[in-house]
């Protein structure tokens, strides 16, 4: 509390860029609360600076314009997740530099995001194999930092509580300790260009809850720890056709589960997915279930005191009984609530999405915007 109380004192200080003496502010103390409250509500862009030129990648779809900020600020959202895959604006010949053209491209969704009143967080997410060298390779770990030092620089003159970076989205790092040591390199990295802006960190592998608690916290005030929520994958990514193969057998699963709610679909499933759905009904996912997971992280935030946001959680849309994935993310949501953690539905127009159709002509889907209580449209 008496943290809190000499946060709101020296906020308005902090804002203004000076200190008690009327100098520049060099770094800001924590979090500001302005911002934990943009944090309480928003949504992933996905895609939109990621798998350029990738199949099946409809610009149409996944790219985000203006309108699609007014719908988005329209629904009560206060903020927007935009991940970015340093490949696309690293130039391959000058690695200290960036691409004029994307980076521009970049700045105007900021700025038309932040025109809208909402808040953007910039969550590094390279490619998967690139990912996949960091456990053992220094030259790319090196490689990441570096670019961490460009890219802060270029986008830093955004307001601080209009703009907060997130280090590196779901390391892939098995060890907690080196995905640390990481995540430590990296913000300190955005510190040497941005240092009142806040920073966005996580645990290692796929930043679940178990990443989070296994985490020690750094040293600096101002981050916010994430994580995702997608429990249990087996019911939130039915039908995906990436991640785990089997994903792609599973359809039509209740939630809540039980065995009496599988049963029928026991006969009809696919054989290689009929172990996991007959499982699935034993583990009896439920509204408790998930607040147990919940309490895990905040039980970790209050001993630690730091902040927290689940900056993803959602189901897939196309697989799912409509009704189940209203009740999975109706509970998810009302549980994120009750215990004061922000959250970032997973995610706007892709899988998972919120809203469906091509730019311009966004259909929100009901089901979705009920479950997340946003305002009708």
């Amino acid at each position: 509390m008496r943290r809190l109380l000499a946060l709101s004192l020296l906020l308005p200080l902090l804002l203004l860029g000076c200190d008690l003496q009327g100098e520049p502010a060099q770094a800001q103390a924590a979090p500001a609360p302005e911002l934990l409250r943009a944090l309480s509500r928003g949504v992933n862009l996905s895609t939109w600076f990621t798998d350029r030129g990738a199949p099946g990648i409809d610009p149409q779809r996944w790219y985000i314009d203006a309108s699609d900020f007014q719908l988005i600020r329209s629904l009560g959202l206060r903020h927007v997740r935009i991940q970015v895959d340093p490949g696309f604006l690293q130039d391959p010949k000058q690695p200290d530099r960036l691409l004029a053209e994307p980076l521009a491209e970049l700045q105007k969704g900021i700025a038309q995001a932040t025109a809208e009143g909402l808040v953007v967080v910039v969550a590094l997410q390279p490619s998967g194999e690139f990912k996949r060298q960091l456990a053992d390779s220094e030259a790319a770990r090196q490689t990441l930092t570096e670019f961490w030092r460009v890219f802060a620089r270029a986008l830093k003159a955004a307001a601080p509580n209009r703009l907060t970076f997130e280090a590196l989205n779901e390391p892939m790092l098995e060890s907690a300790a080196q995905s640390r040591e990481l995540m430590q390199r990296l913000v300190s990295a955005i510190r040497s260009e941005a240092p009142r802006h806040t920073i966005v960190v996580a645990g290692n592998q796929y930043s679940d809850i178990g990443n989070l608690v296994a985490m020690q916290p750094l040293a600096d005030p101002n981050l916010v720890y994430a994580f995702h929520f997608y429990e249990p994958h087996n019911f939130t990514h039915q039908g995906a056709t990436w991640g785990w193969p089997l994903w792609a057998k599973f359809a039509n699963w209740p939630y809540p589960s039980s065995p009496e709610a599988v049963a029928p679909l026991l006969d009809s499933a696919d054989p290689e997915a009929r172990e996991h759905l007959a499982w699935y009904g034993e583990q009896r996912w439920n509204r408790a279930k998930l607040g147990e997971l919940l309490d895990q992280a905040g039980l970790w935030a209050a001993r630690n005191e730091v902040p927290i946001w689940c900056n993803e959680f959602g189901a897939v849309r196309d697989a799912v009984r409509p009704e189940a994935r209203r009740a999975w993310l109706s509970d998810a949501r009302q549980l994120l609530d009750a215990r004061r953690i922000p959250w970032s539905h997973w995610d706007y127009a892709g899988h998972f999405g919120l809203v469906s159709g091509p730019r311009g002509r966004r259909v929100v889907d009901p089901d979705a915007a009920a479950a997340l209580e946003l305002s009708s449209r």
